[in-house]
């Protein structure tokens, strides 16, 4: 009897749980949401100032922009890219940061001037 009753519980529980829900197999997606499906996405050439600031970046900060625009955000690896693989964990991260920032920050004030 007791298990029967336990049994009760959790189906009124559940049914509680799943009252006023839309089933799953009504549910219809709906069109893309944000940036996805844009045709007209601007590319570094329709940007002058910051086709140029690319231009003008010193090979090593040229490879942190490539693994950014990658999508890497293992610290090893821009650290590696970087050689500075042979430092201590807390300066090599540290070092990664003042590049990515460096570059970044030179990218917005191109930017701005667009």
């Amino acid at each position: 009897m007791i298990a029967r009753r336990d049994l009760v519980n959790l189906q009124v529980r559940d049914g509680r749980h799943h009252r006023g829900r839309v089933p799953w197999a009504s549910v219809e997606l709906g069109p893309p949401a944000g940036n996805e499906g844009v045709d007209d996405a601007d590319t570094l050439a329709d940007h002058p100032e910051l086709l140029a600031a690319v231009d003008g970046l010193p090979p090593a900060d040229r490879t942190v922009l490539d693994l950014i625009l990658a999508g890497e955000r293992d610290t090893d690896v821009f650290a590696a890219a970087m050689g500075i693989d042979r430092l201590p964990p807390a300066d090599r991260a540290a070092e990664v940061k003042r590049a990515k920032d460096r570059v970044m920050a030179k990218l917005k004030r191109a930017g701005r001037a667009a």
